[in-house]
């Protein structure tokens, strides 16, 4: 079970700013401890989230700038420790922004936890914060799907925050709060349909015909 609890999670963010371990965030450092210059990071990480999506957590991140970046090793909180779940490929030295995204298919119910493991070409490793996203499997439902327009949420959404964006993330429309949604305006393709709620969000992925 991936689930931690307040006190694992203090810990593990105390040992970890002990130990200067995070990038794109405020204890920039190496892998190994050893604190190094701000301006000689591998990766500038803009941003990093984790999204419940349709039975999976889609995991977002991007960079800034990347110097001899490898690749970055996907961490989940499982059993009490973080393991590797995946690996993407990082885009080597660059000075135009990247944006990267993994999909964890086998995520638990409640509250999984991630973090980015960066490696360079000679194996320095660095850690990034740590996000979180709630999943409950089977409370929220989506239909039809595929659809040609109608859309029907079987859940209580008041005020919420709904929007549709390309796969990508680009926001194409917010959409008014109903159980029933329309985006028979839209062209045919794959799109996300985002619920934004006060401390979470769901994400799921939309056919259009």
């Amino acid at each position: 079970m991936r689930r931690l609890t307040l006190a694992i999670l203090l810990l593990a963010a105390m040992e970890a700013a002990a130990q200067g371990k995070f990038f794109g965030g405020e204890s920039p450092a190496s892998y190994t401890g050893t604190l190094v210059s701000m301006s000689v990071l591998p990766v500038e990480l803009l941003s990093f989230s984790a999204l419940s999506a349709d039975r999976a957590v889609r995991l977002m991140w991007a960079t800034a700038t990347e110097i001899n970046n490898d690749y970055f090793q996907v961490e989940a909180l499982i059993d009490g420790a973080f393991q590797s779940i995946g690996v993407v490929g990082g885009s080597g030295t660059t000075a135009s922004p990247k944006h990267y995204s993994f999909l964890d298919t086998s995520p638990v119910q409640g509250i999984n936890f991630y973090r980015l493991r960066q490696v360079d070409y000679d194996g320095t490793a660095t850690l990034s914060s740590v996000v979180s996203a709630s999943f409950l499997l089977g409370t929220s439902q989506l239909y039809p799907n595929p659809t040609v327009g109608p859309l029907f949420i079987n859940a209580d959404l008041t005020n919420e925050n709904v929007s549709i964006h390309d796969l990508s993330g680009r926001l194409l429309k917010r959409l008014e709060v109903h159980r029933e949604m329309d985006i028979s305006q839209l062209h045919p393709g794959m799109y996300l349909l985002r619920i934004r709620f006060k401390d979470e969000e769901l994400l799921f992925k939309v056919n259009k015909e």
